[in-house]
C-alpha cells in the first residue's frame, strides 16, 4: 500500500523547489551582468588608453612612432605600472615600437577591421584593442583579463 504525503509536506517541498530555482537563475544572472560589465570597462579601458596615446604619436618617415616627451614619458611609465601592453606597428605589420609585455602576444594579430579580440597566452587571455592610424600602420593596446577572471571566480565560488 502506497502511503501518501500530507498536502502540507508536498506544498513545502514544491516551495522549496521553485525557491532554489529561482535562485539558481538569479546567480546566473548576476554573474552574467557582472562579466558583461567587467568586459565592457576592461574595453573603455584600452579606448582610453589608446586615445591617450594616438596624442602622442608622430610619423617619421612613414613610421608612426612615440614622441618623446616627458608627457609620453609619464604615460609610458603609469601604463607599465598598469600592466597595459603597447606596440606601433607599420602596414605590413611588422612591429615599430612598443612597451609592456606585448612579447608574449602573437605579432600577428589580426590587423582588420575587428577593433577588439580576445588573444589567450602563456601567462592568460589578454584583451586586445587594434585601432588603424591613417595609412602609417596600427595602434595595438593589450591589458590582461586576469583581474576579471579573479573576480568571476570569486563570486561563483562563493
Amino acid at each position: 500500500m502506497k502511503k501518501l504525503l500530507p498536502i502540507r509536506i508536498k506544498l513545502t517541498l514544491w516551495y522549496v523547489l521553485f525557491l532554489g530555482v529561482i535562485l539558481f537563475a538569479f546567480s546566473i544572472l548576476i554573474y552574467m551582468i557582472l562579466s558583461a560589465q567587467l568586459h565592457s570597462e576592461t574595453d573603455s579601458s584600452l579606448r582610453i588608453v589608446s586615445s591617450q596615446l594616438l596624442a602622442n604619436i608622430e610619423i617619421v618617415q612613414n613610421y608612426p612612432v612615440f614622441k618623446k616627451t616627458v608627457e609620453m614619458d609619464s604615460l609610458t611609465n603609469r601604463l607599465l605600472a598598469e600592466g597595459f601592453a603597447v606596440r606601433l606597428m607599420d602596414n605590413s605589420g611588422s612591429i615599430v615600437e612598443g612597451f609592456g609585455p606585448f612579447g608574449i602576444l602573437k605579432a600577428s594579430i589580426d590587423l582588420t577591421d575587428k577593433e577588439f579580440s580576445s588573444v589567450s597566452t602563456s601567462v592568460g587571455v589578454w584583451r586586445i584593442f587594434t585601432l588603424q592610424i591613417g595609412q602609417w600602420g596600427w595602434i595595438q593596446v593589450g591589458e590582461s583579463l586576469s583581474s576579471v577572471r579573479v573576480a568571476l571566480f570569486r563570486l561563483s565560488s562563493s
